[in-house]
């Protein structure tokens, strides 16, 4: 299967990357930051993708590719869901929407 992960790098987004690889998927992943020191960047059924969940050029590009399942795993913490409201919602919930 081809699946995007969305916070790829997330302690939850990196386990569950790690588990779909080892069954053999073929994994995109999205991370607003480049940690390429983590493991399952070199792996051969990767594709790293960095950059903001809410670009929506980026989004539009990246439904052109026709995942078979999509993983939202970008979420604020509770101290910054506590703020704004609305950039609040533009993280956790638009991007899934």
């Amino acid at each position: 299967m081809k699946i995007f992960i969305t916070g790829i790098n997330g302690y939850l987004g990196s386990h569950i990357t790690n588990h779909l690889l080892k069954q053999g998927h073929e994994i995109t992943g999205l991370t607003i930051d480049n940690f390429s020191g983590n493991k399952i960047w070199h792996n051969q059924n990767i594709e790293i993708i960095i950059g903001d969940i809410r670009d929506k050029k980026l989004l539009s590009k990246l439904s052109e590719k026709q995942f078979d399942a999509v993983i939202h795993m970008v979420s604020l913490d509770h101290f910054a869901s506590e703020g704004d409201i609305e950039f609040v919602n533009s993280v956790n919930v638009l991007p899934s929407w």
